[in-house]
């Protein structure tokens, strides 16, 4: 006769164990799904609050120079669809070499499992196999990840470099602006409009090597 009463006991000592696995199933997230939705919700508010500031700049530009609001608005829309590409494409590299591995914790996940659900191992031993399972996993895709970013460490330092620039340039802009002295605005704004159209060169040029 099956002993019902063992089944039930090894099923519920598997369950103790197995439920909070379900963060593996996504080794690439080590926080709670809340609090990475919320983090991806702050940077998109923060980065609406800085494209309506500078929509305003380039508004009040545009009562004194006519034609800054539509340039302006053109170079950050452009910045902004490259850096959304350069950011997918990564990303789907990065999804497609660590699929395998996710497959893998998978299947190893299940196979504890099994072991601790027919009694081979015990609920200790269980824990400690997922908890290394899962390091091994993280530092595996961590790896990945760096090696990756790390192929286009020239681009990126040089990015950042232009970066600034186009933030300093913006500064001055902002000043001018609020100055009202249309032929200041125009020259720092032409400053501004050439450094952001250097930088978006460089992150077509990073697209393309990203791509590649």
């Amino acid at each position: 006769m099956l002993n019902y009463k063992k089944i039930i006991l090894s099923t519920t000592l598997a369950m103790a164990i197995i439920a909070p696995i379900a963060v593996y199933a996504n080794p690439l997230n080590s926080t709670s799904p809340i609090a990475k939705n919320e983090k991806i919700q702050q940077k998109q508010e923060r980065l609406q609050e800085r494209i309506e500031r500078y929509d305003r700049v380039l508004q009040k530009a545009e009562e004194l120079v006519p034609g800054t609001l539509e340039q302006g608005k053109a170079v950050l829309n452009e910045r902004i669809e490259l850096r959304t590409q350069i950011k997918n494409i990564r990303k789907e590299k990065v999804d497609a070499v660590i699929l395998p591995l996710k497959e893998k914790l998978k299947a190893e996940v299940a196979n504890i499992k099994q072991q601790l659900t027919s009694g081979e191992i015990t609920k200790a031993e269980a824990k400690v196999k997922i908890e290394a399972l899962h390091q091994e996993n993280k530092t595996e895709i961590q790896n990945i990840k760096d090696e990756l970013k790390s192929r286009n460490e020239t681009e990126r330092e040089a990015i950042k470099v232009k970066r600034e620039v186009v933030r300093e340039s913006f500064k001055s802009f902002v000043i001018a602006v609020k100055s009202k002295d249309a032929a200041t605005i125009t020259d720092t704004f032409n400053l501004f409009l050439q450094s952001s159209k250097e930088l978006n060169d460089m992150l077509k040029e990073l697209v393309s090597k990203v791509t590649a």
